[in-house]
């Protein structure tokens, strides 16, 4: 994935100290899996519900010291486990005195060939050093979000702040784990350097706070703090460029509440339909090369999904939806975007072993956790 901006060719990066996945596109990239996530745009002026993140509004202003005093108790590292070879590590905000802990969504998944793997070990390291198993309670990849859980009681909860009254050139102060947990607790400094960053992460667009506080993979899931001691972001992905140097993004605490509040609840976010699958794109370049046509090539079906109910087949190349073409994931997303949960969405797929074109149609079901894991 990449920004333009006077000239230059910027790449966004998930920040996952072991699990970097940096997506360039141009016409002769490699093909990288991208997933069914339909884009959503997250409001930092979202309505806050008041359930489930506890929100304050003190009015103070801390000095840094004093603000990591506040911080640090809440703040921990998280360590994941995908295969023997694939390991990684995260940083998390305690949310509940009771063990809950939120943290980005590309923390405790991955995509392997184009499936989409949860961590099959998670370990949450708190400020004392102990450490404890963690069970992943809902993930939502859309706005890179995640909740955990761990079984011990007594922790100190972070306090959130209301992120619609972020002003930019604000103070920002973050904390996590870059690098590994050789350096926990890491805290950096700066400030707000935009409001409304819209951002194409993956194949969803999210509009973030801008920052310089540095961040570096592995603070994956962090606060962004303000001069209050309140979260007011969950730092999520940063800007890798050999022309430009402190560029973070956060997720804005308003968008992260009824997010987390959902996983808490039910595991997952209600009332997003999804085809179910997986896939890559299929450029000019592939197109040519393999003399099949441009679209979007479905590499795993999820079980029980709206696809698996369909006549849909790994190894077919979506070329068209509801009789718009389709290049890529975005041009599927961008047409499934307006559809509720029980609409039908036609496919128009390219299926090599019979040199034909169907239409297939499908029935969108609400996504749940059978649409994210095998």
């Amino acid at each position: 994935m990449q920004l333009n901006n006077g000239g230059y060719r910027f790449k966004i990066l998930a920040l996952s100290a072991a699990i970097i996945v940096i997506v360039v596109l141009t016409t002769a990239s490699k093909l990288m899996p991208n997933q069914d996530f339909a884009p959503v745009i997250v409001y930092n002026n979202a309505q806050v519900r008041h359930s489930a993140l506890d929100f304050i509004d003190s009015g103070k202003t801390y000095s840094v010291p004093e603000i990591v005093k506040m911080i640090k108790p809440s703040v921990v590292g998280i360590c994941t486990t995908f295969t023997d070879e694939k390991r990684g590590t995260g940083t998390g905000i305690i949310i509940s005195e009771d063990g809950l802990i939120a943290t980005n969504c590309h923390v405790v998944e991955d995509n392997i060939n184009g499936e989409m793997l949860k961590a099959n070990s998670i370990t949450v390291v708190l400020p004392d050093k102990s450490e404890h198993k963690a069970v992943v309670l809902g993930t939502d990849p859309q706005t890179d979000l995640a909740v955990i859980d761990i079984d011990v009681n007594g922790l100190d909860p972070a306090k959130f702040g209301d992120s619609s009254k972020v002003l930019e050139g604000a103070d920002a102060i973050a904390i996590g784990n870059p690098l590994g947990l050789e350096l926990y607790g890491t805290v950096t400094k700066g400030i707000i350097s935009a409001l409304g960053r819209t951002i194409l992460v993956g194949d969803s667009e999210m509009t973030l706070f801008q920052t310089d506080a540095a961040i570096n993979p592995g603070n994956s899931g962090g606060p962004l703090c303000n001069s209050s001691g309140e979260v007011i972001g969950i730092n999520s992905s940063k800007i890798i460029s050999i022309y430009a140097e402190g560029i973070g993004f956060a997720i804005p605490s308003n968008a992260a509440e009824p997010v987390i509040a959902d996983l808490i609840e039910y595991g997952y976010v209600r009332g997003r339909p999804a085809i179910g699958f997986s896939g890559e794109d299929v450029d000019e370049y592939s197109s040519i090369t393999y003399g099949v046509p441009m679209g979007v090539l479905v590499r795993f079906i999820a079980p029980d999904s709206s696809a698996a109910k369909s006549n849909l087949k790994v190894g077919d190349i979506i070329i068209k939806a509801d009789n718009e073409t389709v290049c890529n994931m975005q041009d599927l997303t961008a047409v499934k975007k307006p559809k509720a949960v029980g609409d039908t969405l036609t496919l128009t797929v390219y299926r090599s072993d019979g040199n034909c074109l169907k239409d297939i149609k499908i029935t969108l079901r609400e996504r749940d956790q059978s649409a994210l894991y095998r």
